[in-house]
């Protein structure tokens, strides 16, 4: 009998929730009580995934304690909530005899009761602490050091009314120093006894005179609240105290929940300062000692600003004191956006937080109370999002510009082609028209920039060397500059897919800025490696392989505040420049579905992190184009809705050897097809504009004109990058795509290529 059939008659009787997981996560077996939490029958919870049934998760959650016990072979215990009831989840490996993985023992265990208790903790908070400092006993607390002396560390507000003195004038003090009529008696002694045993002690009368003031008959009671930590709560024996009487008991009690309510706040996941009505701190919880730095026994007593430093994100003014705020207004107050915390050992927390006033019961606030998350993470999260909103806003008016400019363009670029082709053209002339095209280059890559940014823009994607690409780009970007780079490629680099023009302008960009932080000159350092990203980082970047450039400059560095804007578009702190450059980076970058980062101080320099998606796929070898210009023959019918363009490419054609008819639109195309095949006069191949303003575009026509002939090469031809179709032309129909504006010898090259090898279209699986 294996241990599945001994299942029901074991566990049934249980009345925790107990399932048996597999090692991929699946339901194996159940007992009576996971079917009545969860509300279904066990034949539809086994071969489940746990996550589905307990979570009403599609997948894995990224943090996923299964995983981890996977590697550790050791217990998982968690909380979770299932409705409005809390569980606790614990998760037992159980292995083989050679000490293997075999299955998980998944158990909910209702710890509703224990929630409940710590609610009605909390709730008692707010009664302790309007009763604490208006309770008839005064509070006197010491703490007992190595070399036997007992230093006054603190007071509440009570000792200070009974004695008629300021106790904060002791803190510091041994007990002798702060009380010298007590050396004559055995309380110094019996206190210490209280803090190093936990021995309580009572007197019911003490006689005390000083030449500071302080004189009457006090009853004690002392006991021990931590190692060598004691207090000793007093009462003045006077006919004027004696009506105090009846609150003797409910002040101790509320001392004791006081304790309580410490235990409460250190094990909370949100950190919590209190301070009295000074703005001085008098608790600090364990997540606020962790995050500031200070420990609970060393900020007591401390201004709020000394252990609670914060400042804001980008200007690094300090902000305002969040107590002091409350104490002014009486008002629950929040932290503004970016406000930041200074730790004591100088780490930065970008923080949530809200401040509340401590308040008895006719409304006198005797303290305040912070209550603050660390959010660094998550607003990383928020910026990054917050900056891909903005590229996807300037999208929309980037492509149509760039679309309009690239029509344009491309009629400059024919007619400069054609007429350097002119074997008559005056060599001056010449000389001009050739710096033309260099200028009209420039041109062309702005435009390019824009695109990155519009919507589609979708990268064609090839598997390349990308050492040799980074290389090229980086060396181009410096050539002629007084910077020069320093490279060092890892071997053994895996492959990785991207759009060579695309990330050869994204590097240039990068180098480029590198360049111009160092004036002077100066050393660029460039490194390719292979990177594996866990899921413990955090969201920006999904766990996987990829393939990290790091370029990393020792110029003028830049501030904390300037960092969160290096990637918006046309922002630049520099004279020259459309500030574009980082923003074009970082779009590309984002959709190669990678992830860019970057660490600065000023003087030190910059460093940015590109981190690409490594692919198993292999490297295709491209032939070289060919230097002479492709001549070709044969009827080509070209759709456009520019006159101009259309006149361009007629005369491009006819340059190259073809013979071109040209329409305006789709419908027009489609007619002059029907017509000449009623000729018998058949086109050899067609080029068609993607979109056409008004009328039928070449996404439309090449489905009307693929029902005819599957065979005919048709490219698709567009200066806007908005539309799949430019990076996927078979799945769409097309024979091929060429961007506008192109020269003769691409035009050339495309038909050249398409009229040799013209077999039926197939889309691409």
């Amino acid at each position: 009998m294996n241990a599945l059939s001994l299942w029901t008659p074991l566990l049934d009787v249980l009345g925790d929730a107990i399932c048996l997981l597999d090692t991929n996560h699946t339901v194996l077996n159940c007992n009576t009580a996971t079917e009545i939490l969860v509300g279904k029958r066990s034949d539809e919870i086994c071969g489940q995934k746990c996550w589905s049934i307990f979570h009403n998760l599609h997948d894995m959650h990224p943090d996923c304690p299964f995983e981890r016990i996977k590697k550790t072979l050791e217990r998982e215990s968690s909380e979770m909530q299932i409705e409005d009831k809390w569980y606790e989840v614990l998760l037992d490996p159980i292995v083989d005899e050679n000490g293997k993985l075999v299955s998980i023992l998944h158990t909910l265990r209702s710890i509703d009761d224990r929630k409940r208790a710590e609610l009605e903790m909390a709730k008692s908070a707010e009664r302790f602490r309007s009763m604490i400092d208006n309770a008839p006993y005064g509070a006197h607390i010491y703490e007992l050091k190595g070399d036997g002396q007992l230093i006054f560390v603190g007071a509440n507000s009570s000792a200070d009314k009974i004695l008629g003195v300021d106790n904060s004038q002791f803190i510091g003090k041994t007990i002798e120093k702060a009380f010298p009529d007590l050396v004559s008696t055995d309380v110094p002694e019996a206190y210490r006894k209280v803090a190093a045993t936990g021995q309580p002690y009572s007197t019911e009368s003490i006689s005390y005179s000083d030449n500071q003031g302080i004189v009457g008959a006090f009853e004690i009671c002392a006991f021990q609240t931590s190692p060598n930590h004691m207090t000793a709560l007093f009462r003045e024996i006077t006919e004027k105290k004696r009506h105090e009487e009846e609150l003797k008991k409910s002040h101790f009690d509320t001392y004791i929940e006081r304790e309580r309510l410490a235990v409460t706040l250190r094990s909370i996941g949100d950190g919590v300062i209190t301070t009295d009505a000074r703005g001085n701190i008098v608790f600090l919880n364990t997540i606020a000692e962790q995050m500031t730095g200070w420990t609970c026994a060393e900020a007591i007593g401390k201004p709020l600003a000394k252990v609670f430093y914060i400042v804001n994100e980008y200007t690094r003014i300090p902000c305002e004191n969040p107590v002091e705020k409350v104490l002014k207004t009486g008002l629950i107050v929040e932290l503004a956006n970016h406000t930041m915390l200074i730790t004591r050992d100088n780490r930065e927390i970008i923080l949530a937080d809200s401040g509340a006033p401590i308040v008895d019961e006719t409304g006198k606030i005797y303290g305040v109370v912070l209550v603050f998350r660390d959010i660094t993470e998550k607003q990383k999260i928020l910026d990054a999002m917050h900056k891909a909103q903005k590229l996807d806003s300037l999208g929309i008016l980037a492509g149509g510009i760039a679309h309009d400019f690239n029509n344009l363009l491309g009629g400059i670029f024919g007619y400069i082609d054609l007429a350097l082709l002119d074997r008559q053209l005056p060599g001056k002339a010449r000389e001009y028209l050739g710096d033309s095209m260099k200028v009209l280059s420039r041109a062309k890559s702005l435009t390019q920039q824009l695109l990155t940014f519009s919507k589609g823009g979708t990268p064609i994607l090839k598997v390349g060397a990308l050492d040799r690409t980074v290389r090229d780009a980086a060396l181009f970007a410096l050539s002629g500059s007084s910077v020069s780079c320093r490279f060092n490629f890892k071997e053994n680099l895996w492959s990785c897919e991207y759009d060579e023009n695309q990330l050869a302008q994204a590097i240039e960009n990068v180098v480029i800025n590198a360049q111009q932080s160092m004036p002077s000159g100066g050393v660029i350092d460039l490194d390719i490696e292979n990177a594996v990203i866990g899921p413990e980082t955090n969201g920006l970047i999904r766990p996987g392989r990829y393939l990290k450039i790091t370029v990393r400059d020792y110029g003028i560095g830049m501030p904390k505040e300037l960092l969160a804007k290096i990637f918006d578009p046309f922002f630049t702190t520099k004279q020259r420049g459309h500030g574009l450059g980082l923003s074009t980076l970082y779009s590309i970058v984002n959709k190669h579905d990678g992830f860019v980062d970057v660490d600065s101080e000023p003087g030190k320099g910059t460093t940015f992190f590109i981190y690409l998606p490594a692919s198993k796929k292999s490297m295709e070898v491209e032939c070289a184009p060919e230097g002479e210009l492709p001549q070709g023959s044969g009827r080509i019918l070209v759709m456009d809705d520019e006159e101009f363009i259309r006149n361009t490419l007629s005369t491009m054609l006819d340059r190259l050897g073809y013979q071109a008819f040209c329409v305006k639109d789709g419908a027009a195309a489609l007619a002059e097809i029907d017509a000449a095949a009623a000729r018998g006069d058949k086109y050899d191949a067609i080029i068609l504009d993607l979109t056409v303003a008004g009328g039928m575009g070449g996404k439309e026509a090449i489905a009307h004109i693929r029902a005819q002939d599957s065979a005919i090469p048709v490219i698709v031809a567009s200066g806007y990058s908005d539309d799949p179709v430019m990076a996927n032309p078979l799945y769409y129909g097309f024979s091929m795509s060429i961007a506008k504006p192109f020269t003769l010898r691409d035009l050339g090259a495309a038909l050249s290529s398409l009229l040799k090898n013209s077999l039926p279209l197939k889309k691409p699986q």
